[in-house]
C-alpha cells in the first residue's frame, strides 16, 4: 500500500485536525477522466492535486495518452491543478503525457512503473524550472523524454526569472546537448543535470552563481570543458564525478574545500590548479582521475585527505607543497578496491602527515622515477627502504 506523500501530510498538519480532503473525478478536454483531491477549506482552496486512481489505492490508469488540464471544476468552482501525487503509479500503458505550467510539485512515485513512457511534453520552460520534484526521486524519468512544445529538448536557455535550478530539474535528460545559465541563477541544485549523456556545453553567464549541489553534473559523459565563475563558494559531493570527457575545469577563487568524490573518476582531466582559497581536499576528491598529470597548489598550508588523488596513475607533477602542507599517508594511494594499497611513492609515516621530504625540490624527480618503474614495490620492500637510517643517509647526501 502506498504511503501518503510528505507534501500532503505537511499540508494537513499545517491545517490542523479539522483539515478537509475531498476527492473527485474530472474529465479533461482529451476525454480522459482523472481523479483529484482538494485539501483544506474548500471556500479558500485554490488548487487541486492529481492523485492515484480509485480512491488512492485502486488499480492504475490504463490510458496511453493523457493531457493534464490546467484547471478542474468541483461543485461549480474552478481549481488549478497544482501537483501530481503518485497519480500514474504503475500505469504501464502510458506513452505520452502533457504537463501544464500550473504544476508545482511532482512526487517521487508519480510516474514510477511507467515503462512505456516515451514523450513528456511541456509548454513553458520557466514553469518546469519551478517544479519541486520529490527529494527521494532516484532519477527524473520525465526528463528522459522531455519535449518543449512538441519539440525534443536539445538546447535550453534558462529564463532570467529563475534564481535556482532545482533538484532533479533536468536529471537524466537524454537529449540535452547545451545549456545557457543566466546571471540570475545563484544556485544549481542536487542532481540538476545528472546523467545527461549528450550534454557538451554549459555556459554560465555573469558572476552570481554561489553553489553547485551534490551530483549536479555527475555522469555527464560528453561534457568536455566548464568555466566556473569565481563567485562559486561551494561544490557538492560527486558534483562532477564520472564526467569521463571533462578535460578542463576552472576552480573558483572563492572555493575553500574540494569535497569528497567531487571529480571522482573524471578520467580526462589533465591539469588542476587549486587557488589559494582552497584549504582542504577531501577524501577521494580526485580518485580515479587516470589522465591527471599535473596539480598546481597555491595554498602551501593545504590539507589533503586519504585517497584524495588515489589511482591517479599518470600524475607526475605536484607544485606548491611545503612543510606546512598536511598530507595523509594515503593521499596518493590506490584504494583497496583492487586489493593493492602500495602502488605509490607517496606512502610516508602516518604520524608525520607532511610532504616535507618530497617537497625539498625532489618531488618531480621522485615521481618521474616512480613512473618509470615496471613494477611497484611491495609493502615489505617499502618498509625496508624507508627506514630512519636510510632517510638520515639521504639527507646527509643532499647537496
Amino acid at each position: 500500500m502506498r504511503k501518503i506523500s510528505l507534501l500532503i501530510f505537511m499540508i494537513m498538519l499545517s491545517l490542523g485536525a479539522g483539515a478537509q480532503r475531498v476527492e473527485f473525478e474530472f474529465k479533461g478536454s482529451d476525454g480522459k477522466q482523472l481523479r483529484y483531491a482538494i485539501i483544506g477549506d474548500l471556500s479558500k482552496a485554490t488548487s487541486a492535486l492529481l492523485i492515484w486512481h480509485k480512491k488512492r489505492y485502486g488499480k492504475p490508469y490504463e490510458y496511453e495518452h493523457v493531457s493534464i488540464p490546467e484547471k478542474v471544476t468541483y461543485k461549480g468552482k474552478e481549481y488549478k491543478v497544482g501537483g501530481i501525487d503518485g497519480a500514474f503509479y504503475n500505469s504501464e500503458k502510458l506513452k505520452t503525457i502533457d504537463i501544464p505550467p500550473t504544476i508545482g510539485y511532482i512526487s517521487n512515485d508519480a510516474f514510477q512503473g511507467c515503462y512505456q513512457l516515451e514523450k513528456v511534453n511541456i509548454s513553458d520552460i520557466e514553469a518546469w524550472c519551478k517544479i519541486n520534484f520529490s527529494a527521494n526521486t532516484p532519477i527524473n524519468q520525465l526528463c528522459a523524454h522531455l519535449y518543449l512544445n512538441n519539440e525534443l529538448v536539445t538546447h535550453i536557455t534558462i529564463p532570467n526569472t529563475i534564481d535556482k535550478i532545482k533538484s532533479h530539474t533536468f536529471d537524466w535528460c537524454k537529449s540535452l546537448e547545451s545549456v545557457i545559465i543566466p546571471s540570475s541563477v545563484k544556485e544549481i541544485g542536487n542532481y540538476a543535470f545528472q546523467r545527461c549523456p549528450k550534454l557538451k556545453s554549459v555556459k554560465i553567464i555573469g558572476n552570481n552563481l554561489n553553489s553547485i549541489g551534490e551530483n549536479a553534473f555527475s555522469s555527464c559523459s560528453s561534457l568536455v570543458e566548464l568555466e566556473l565563475p569565481n563567485s562559486v563558494k561551494t561544490i557538492g559531493e560527486f558534483a562532477f564525478s564520472s564526467c569521463k570527457s571533462l578535460s578542463k575545469i576552472s576552480i573558483p577563487t572563492a572555493i575553500t574545500t574540494i569535497p569528497q568524490y567531487a571529480f571522482f573518476h573524471s578520467q580526462s582531466l589533465k591539469t588542476i590548479v587549486l587557488p589559494e582559497s582552497v584549504t582542504s581536499i577531501k577524501s577521494k576528491a580526485f580518485e580515479g582521475c587516470e589522465g591527471l598529470r599535473e596539480v598546481v597548489i597555491k595554498n602551501p598550508a593545504i590539507q589533503i585527505e586519504d585517497y584524495a588523488f588515489g589511482s591517479c596513475t599518470s600524475l607526475t607533477k605536484i607544485k606548491g607543497l611545503s612543510e606546512r602542507s598536511r598530507i595523509s599517508a594515503k593521499a596518493f594511494m590506490v584504494d583497496g578496491y583492487n586489493g593493492d594499497y602500495n602502488k605509490t611513492p607517496f606512502s610516508i609515516e602516518q604520524y608525520k602527515r607532511t610532504f616535507s621530504y618530497f617537497a625539498t625540490g625532489k618531488v618531480e624527480d621522485a615521481i618521474a622515477q616512480w613512473q618509470k618503474k615496471s613494477e611497484f614495490e611491495t609493502a615489505e620492500e617499502w618498509k625496508q627502504r624507508v627506514t630512519a637510517a636510510n632517510r638520515e643517509k639521504e639527507v646527509k647526501n643532499q647537496p
